[in-house]
């Protein structure tokens, strides 16, 4: 009986270490902005609906408090009541429509396209440049093109603003991910430019706003937290200049 007894404790307590690890482990998570988490808010008649369309450095990855610190809910906060902005980033994906991970075939996609929104704050770039993904400027810009123009097409006629991806950082002598830091500060620079001009875009120079400052970008990619707020404070102004 006794022995019976003693087992059953063990592995109540085993039972007991596990949910504790997973419940710090799931806490850790959110902290550091990696788990993901989406909370889509409707808009009430009179209210103006901003949709950030992007990868992980939208989506908030690798921003302790993520839920409070991601870019586009420190926009939100600056912007006010009579704007409701979505985060529609989604870690790691392209705006390739054969890289290796597209934007349009994620159902987030979707989800930015049926919010209807007035504005639109959209960044790539970034992922694109991985070797396994470029395909040339030509090819960037094709596809690129034909993701804005899936929401020019919307009802809502929003106003695109379109972002140049910020300098890949070297982290321990090495830029993370496979990402080119050369084609990001050339032809993908070069190239969200030209479609901005072309297509009648605004456009906001993330850029030259981070260069040279790899101090709020910890892993060389990703910003923290007050990286998150210098993008949230420039897309503020850059809206707000046109109002």
């Amino acid at each position: 009986m006794n022995r019976k007894r003693k087992i059953l404790s063990s592995v109540f307590i085993l039972f007991l270490v596990i949910v504790i690890l997973c419940t710090i482990a799931v806490g850790y998570t959110i902290k550091i902005g990696w788990l993901p988490v989406r909370v889509f808010s409707s808009a009430e008649e009179g209210e103006i609906k901003i949709a950030c369309v992007g990868d992980s450095i939208t989506y908030g990855a690798g921003v302790y408090d993520w839920l409070e610190n991601a870019y586009p809910v420190v926009l939100n906060n600056l912007l006010g009541r009579d704007y409701v902005v979505n985060n529609y980033g989604y870690s790691g994906r392209t705006a390739l429509y054969d890289g290796d991970m597209p934007y349009i075939k994620d159902k987030v996609y979707q989800k930015s396209l049926d919010f209807l929104p007035d504005i639109v704050v959209i960044m790539f770039g970034t992922n694109d440049s991985k070797p396994i993904n470029w395909k040339g400027k030509d090819a960037f810009k094709k596809d690129y093109a034909g993701l804005i123009d899936s929401y020019l097409a919307l009802p809502s006629s929003p106003e695109i603003y379109i972002l140049a991806p910020p300098p890949a950082f070297a982290f321990n002598g090495i830029i993370k991910f496979t990402i080119n830091g050369s084609l990001i500060d050339g032809e993908i620079h070069q190239a969200v430019l030209e479609l901005a001009q072309e297509k009648g875009l605004r456009f906001i120079d993330m850029h030259a706003v981070f260069e040279g400052k790899e101090e709020y970008f910890p892993d060389g990619i990703h910003p923290n937290k007050e990286g998150a707020k210098i993008f949230a404070y420039t897309v503020y102004e850059a809206i707000m200049n046109m109002q």
